[in-house]
């Protein structure tokens, strides 16, 4: 539904979806672009496909 409504929006309107997700695999799939923060400061940026190579994973890792 997130990644319809992203493409498709409400009545033919498309929408930004702005998503905190705490399942990564979730949040690959879906996202156009992601950005993560560290304590209010961005500390990396870019289109959603690239998440894989740029090692993301390791930065949202607990």
């Amino acid at each position: 539904m997130i990644r319809k409504l992203a493409d498709v929006g409400l009545q033919g309107q498309r929408m930004a979806v702005l998503l905190c997700e705490q399942y990564y695999d979730f949040a690959q799939e879906l996202a156009d672009a992601y950005m993560v923060m560290e304590r209010g400061e961005v500390i990396a940026k870019g289109p959603g496909h690239e998440m894989q190579a740029k090692g993301i994973r390791q930065l949202v890792a607990i």
